[in-house]
């Protein structure tokens, strides 16, 4: 009696188990080209934002600002005007602590 009811138990748990982790798998997939595609839309706009900053037919009212179009810095620029408490909030605590620009690890 017992051994009727286990097998069929035993095999729904088997099942359920693979079936979780296939969903894990999935969802794990999905997430990666997600990222992937925001991370691609970035540079698309970095890379646009870039080309129409030093356009020089673009119509102007004042001069250029004289500011290094670098990757870093457009993204802060973004972070800035969309996020400006957290933006304020985390330049106040690298002030306090000292903080500097992460820069590249010399570990090759």
């Amino acid at each position: 009696m017992v051994d009727d009811i286990g097998c069929p138990l035993v095999h729904i748990t088997q099942t359920s188990a693979f079936i979780l982790i296939g969903l894990v798998v999935v969802v794990a997939l999905v997430n990666a080209l997600v990222e992937w595609y925001r991370f691609r839309k970035v540079q698309e706009t970095i890379d646009e934002i870039r080309k129409q900053w030093t356009d020089p037919t673009a119509p102007r009212t004042t001069s250029l600002p004289t500011l290094q179009l670098t990757d870093e810095d457009i993204l802060t620029l973004h972070a800035q005007l969309e996020q400006a408490l957290g933006t304020r909030t985390a330049g106040f605590l690298a002030r306090a602590f000292r903080l500097r620009p992460q820069t590249r690890d010399t570990v090759a």
